[in-house]
């Protein structure tokens, strides 16, 4: 399907507020973790439950959608999702306890992952693969917007009243957001195959694994989640705990390494167009090596050290994931893109979820106490990401 560019425009900054409001509701946990611990006293293992609880009900969803996507339109499929999550993140607002948190946490990643796969489908559906790079690099700068201000604000908020505020605060954004997916997003039918022969939806997963340029696709995402996400749930803590940070100054460091990967985004975007998707993540990849290991060995306190490794951190292991993503959604046909894209977010929160919870058993941080054997972790981050070097160069487009 073909729309304006004026149409275009206001429906990628739609998707990117979906993407916005979804990425917050995940990434505010992390820093929230100091304030989490104390309140519920829990351990790290317990902690890195909290944020695997979404990421898994995320991939089972993610798993369960892919049967069922592709029949409906792009469109409902949205909206749907879209409301199951405002009531899930609505509801971490009310959380009493750990467990209750937990139980919340696990609704809101049910909706939440599947979101992600409804606004990769309909990018490529709707922007030519030629232009792709630069639509996947919009939508992304919502990650940098949830560092510069969503996060920030959300830490204002817990420090002004109690960790709860922040998600009531989200809850309202996304009730908006879900009114207007009503307006600003166009129905999306062309991929629904009309046939009296339309294979079962087993048959149609079964057949997403047969692929090889499928099966490739779903190892690389799998990696890359292990090569970020073995990390990144645990930096707030390790730097507070070991480098006596302030808990203060955490919304100053998601702030500028969010403005610096706002402009970054769009830039390596555009590389990826420019040069090739596969090179760009390769040269990204083999850069973002550097803060990886450079954050899980801090040993200094110094408030500009931590701000400039944190800074290229955002940078680079956000970075990679856009030429990423714009290689993985043309590995399939348009017919099974939905049902594609949904395995493979499946997949990515699965893969977040199996890393928090790696990782979180790797490390060692009992309650007051500094955290010891995050550069192991760093080290695993590292391996995997040579992995998806390795792979990169054999995802094969279905489109050019």
């Amino acid at each position: 399907m073909t729309i304006s560019r004026s149409r275009e425009f206001f429906l990628l900054s739609l998707l990117a507020a979906i993407q916005f409001v979804h990425i917050v509701d995940f990434m505010i946990l992390m820093p929230l973790g100091p304030q989490l611990m104390r309140i519920f006293q829990i351990d790290t293992t317990r902690f890195s439950l909290l944020i695997s609880a979404y990421t898994f009900s995320a991939g089972i969803a993610g798993f369960a959608g892919a049967f069922w996507l592709d029949r409906f339109d792009r469109r409902a499929n949205l909206v749907f999702m879209m409301t199951g999550f405002t009531l899930g993140t609505s509801s971490c607002a009310f959380s009493w306890s750990f467990e209750s948190l937990l139980a919340a946490r696990i609704i809101a990643g049910m909706f939440g992952g599947v979101l992600n796969a409804q606004v990769y489908a309909i990018v490529a559906d709707v922007i030519p693969y030629d232009r792709r790079g630069r639509a996947t690099g919009f939508i992304m700068s919502a990650f940098s917007l949830a560092s510069v201000a969503g996060v920030p604000l959300g830490l204002y908020l817990a420090n002004q009243r109690d960790w709860q505020l922040p998600f009531e605060v989200l809850g309202g954004f996304a009730l908006l957001i879900l009114i207007l997916s009503f307006i600003v997003v166009p129905s999306l039918r062309h991929h629904i195959v009309e046939s009296e022969h339309k294979e079962k939806s087993l048959t149609m997963f079964l057949e997403l694994f047969k692929v090889k340029k499928h099966q490739t696709a779903f190892i690389f995402i799998l990696f890359m989640m292990i090569a970020g996400f073995s990390v990144i749930p645990f930096i707030s803590n390790y730097l507070v705990a070991n480098l006596k940070f302030p808990e203060s100054k955490l919304p100053v460091m998601y702030a500028l390494g969010g403005g610096a990967t706002f402009f970054s985004a769009r830039l390596i975007g555009y590389l990826a167009d420019r040069f090739g998707k596969a090179n760009v993540f390769r040269w990204d990849a083999f850069a973002s090596m550097l803060p990886l290991l450079a954050i899980t060995h801090l040993t200094t306190s110094h408030f500009g050290t931590i701000l400039t490794v944190s800074t290229l951190f955002f940078i680079l292991v956000s970075g990679r994931m856009i030429p990423a993503l714009a290689m993985i959604s043309a590995a399939a046909k348009p017919s099974v893109r939905g049902s594609f894209l949904s395995m493979v977010s499946s997949l990515q929160q699965l893969g977040s979820g199996l890393a928090a919870v790696v990782a979180g058993s790797i490390i060692i941080h009992p309650p007051g106490q500094l955290m010891q054997n995050y550069p192991i972790v760093g080290y695993l981050a590292v391996a995997s990401t040579l992995i998806c070097i390795f792979l990169a160069g054999k995802l094969e487009p279905h489109e050019k």
